[in-house]
């Protein structure tokens, strides 16, 4: 019995890796952008509506704009915190300032790491705990698109809102493309948030200060 849950779940992982491959398929022949199209879009996800979801969700070629949207939002994150520091800290602004590339450049990859990760583990759970219907490339997309929210996290004040508005359209993501039940949408967010959270506290075991600092931009030891 033991033996025939854990190669069912060997099998769905490895189903979710495949999902992921055909996504990363889709980025690569997307073609084109059209930014303004793509950022019209963007924002019509951004305001939940209900027909841009399902007509992202099924549009292959939206998996390379919803990437360069995904990038945009995790620069203007990282710039907020950036800019939060230089506001508050009692530091010279000029060592401020001057943090090293190299730190800034590792946050980015981390922080886009974790978005990726998130949304695949957003879909595992959905589809393999409530039995949700869509894929992860649907998911991919449209929370893609949703990411736009988070440009405005450039600004110190605004990065709270952002991220709970963010949460909002993850969370109609879910509902409309896994046609999952309410309840079950905000079940899927809080098991996935608890074993994301798992997989960190695992990583800060292993790495202690050097993945906070990282998270921080290297600048925690600034405040």
């Amino acid at each position: 019995m033991n033996e025939h849950k854990q190669h069912n779940f060997q099998e769905d992982l490895k189903d979710e890796f495949n999902e992921a491959g055909e996504t990363i398929k889709e980025i690569a022949s997307s073609g084109k952008l059209n930014i303004k199209k793509e950022l019209k879009d963007a924002v019509e996800i951004v305001k939940m509506k209900t027909e841009k979801i399902h007509a992202v969700a099924i549009r292959k070629n939206a998996a390379l704009p919803a990437l360069v949207i995904i990038l945009a939002g995790v620069v203007a994150v990282i710039a907020g915190e950036y800019f939060y520091v230089m506001r508050v800290s009692m530091m010279n602004p000029l060592l401020i300032a001057t943090t090293p590339f190299f730190m800034l450049f590792v946050s980015f990859l981390v922080y886009l790491v974790s978005t990726l990760g998130v949304i695949f583990v957003y879909d595992f759970v959905a589809t393999q705990i409530f039995k949700g219907k869509g894929d992860l490339g649907q998911m991919f997309r449209v929370i893609g698109y949703g990411n736009l929210i988070l440009v405005i996290s450039i600004i110190p004040v605004l990065r709270g809102i952002a991220l709970l508005w963010y949460g909002i359209i993850v969370y109609e993501a879910i509902r409309h493309i896994k046609k999952l039940e309410p309840v079950k949408a905000v079940l899927t967010i809080i098991i996935s948030m608890i074993i994301v959270s798992l997989i960190a506290a695992l990583l800060s075991m292993l790495f202690g200060n050097t993945l906070m600092d990282i998270y921080g931009l290297g600048l925690s030891y600034f405040r």
